[in-house]
């Protein structure tokens, strides 16, 4: 089993290492049902901190891909919005590390670089902060353990 990850963010270039057990197996296990709702329905509502936010998810084989949307501002937690939103983050996990070359690049360019930075060893979880983050700036306070949680949920998934 593995016990760490590379966290990667890809827009300010920190990194560090997430060991499995700063992540609850309640939250993970909580986490793998939410993307297994995105899969099936196309977004899942979260919940918590985040409980006005949505889940995306795109699969390819082992490759992951997530994005985490919020309502286009203003809007007061806790009230309807109107429906559309903007995303957050957009993050990427290869389960497999035959996957991890191509969905790096796939990734980074997204991101935005033309020469995509040296990938770290599998298993990682690169984040890519889109320019709309600032609608929801409290969101800078979950998102990092949100986006451990996926990549944990979907290493220790569906093998």
């Amino acid at each position: 089993m593995t016990y760490y990850l590379h966290h990667i963010t890809l827009t300010t270039g920190h990194s560090r290492r997430s060991y499995r057990d700063e992540c609850a197996d309640a939250a993970v296990a909580a986490v793998r049902g939410l993307i297994t709702r995105a899969r099936a329905d196309g977004r899942a509502s979260l919940i918590g901190p985040a409980a006005h936010c949505d889940l995306t998810v795109t699969v390819d084989g082992a490759a992951l891909v997530a994005t985490i949307s919020a309502p286009r501002g203003p809007h007061v937690r806790g009230q309807p919005h109107s429906g559309e939103t903007v995303p957050l983050v957009t993050l990427a996990v290869p389960r497999k590390s035959r996957v991890a070359p191509a969905l790096w690049t796939l990734i980074c360019t997204q991101a935005g670089y033309e020469t995509p930075p040296a990938r770290p060893s599998a298993p990682w979880c690169a984040v890519w902060l889109h320019d709309t983050i600032g609608a929801d700036p409290e969101a800078t306070h979950w998102l990092g353990d949100l986006e451990r949680l996926i990549a944990w949920a979907w290493i220790e998934g569906e093998q």
